[in-house]
């Protein structure tokens, strides 16, 4: 932004030392433009490095997960493979493997105050394509609903209770330790390749949350030539 504004502002006193002033002073605007372009450029390279080392960091983490998924027998092989293929693609950074990511919701801004839900997007989910129509896949949208490990909540409520925090009035659902509560889990948009099944997500979800004591639950999933799309619950809740 920094960079965008100093050559606007050259630009303008260019323009107005073109006509107040000498042809000479007009060629050391030139000169100071075209540096304050090579700052942004290398700027730009600067930030690319940065995100480079960070997704090289990020492929070590996922390794782990990597080599389970390979492992995993109950996880089917069109749908391993095609996870395999996202992470490949999110490592050289692929158009269609980062749209599938940023369509994912993340944790909500206000999960304290009771904020409960981060959809993604849709329709960019839908929109997404990778490969040929007979060997590639398209994106999936699939809703999760998911509760935060019991022990986790138990201590984080008594935690805030002491701060004066959910003092005289409700706390958020998922701040109480009360298995009749109407309350089902926060809910995540998920954005998958289509030839992962239901289960096919739920169990992936399996392989990063249940080990840590998660309650997960994947209510259902749509996608563009989805038989049954014009009734599914999900596509009716979006609109």
């Amino acid at each position: 932004m920094a960079a965008s504004i100093t050559v606007l502002v050259v630009f303008l006193l260019m323009a107005f030392g073109v006509a107040e002033s000498p042809r000479s002073e007009a060629i050391v605007f030139d000169e100071s433009l075209e540096a304050t372009t090579l700052s942004a450029e290398t700027t730009t390279r600067d930030f690319e490095d940065a995100i480079d080392a960070l997704m090289k960091e990020l492929s070590k983490r996922i390794t782990p997960f990597a080599a389970s998924l390979l492992s995993a027998d109950n996880v089917t092989q069109d749908c391993s493979g095609a996870i395999l293929q996202l992470l490949i693609g999110l490592r050289t950074k692929m158009p269609w493997a980062l749209r599938m990511v940023d369509a994912t919701g993340r944790p909500s801004a206000g999960l304290l105050f009771g904020t409960t839900g981060s959809y993604g997007d849709y329709d960019e989910c839908l929109s997404v394509r990778h490969g040929s129509a007979t060997g590639g896949f398209a994106g999936k949208y699939c809703t999760l609903f998911y509760s935060l490990p019991a022990e986790y909540v138990r201590k984080t409520t008594l935690s805030m209770q002491k701060q004066g925090y959910y003092q005289g009035r409700r706390a958020p659902d998922y701040f109480k330790p009360d298995v009749e509560s109407y309350y089902k889990g926060l809910r995540l948009g998920l954005c998958v390749p289509s030839v992962c099944s239901v289960k096919d997500v739920e169990r992936l979800i399996g392989l990063v949350l249940g080990g840590f004591g998660f309650k997960y639950n994947v209510t259902g999933c749509d996608y563009e030539d989805n038989p049954d799309r014009n009734w599914n619950p999900i596509r009716i809740a979006m609109m």
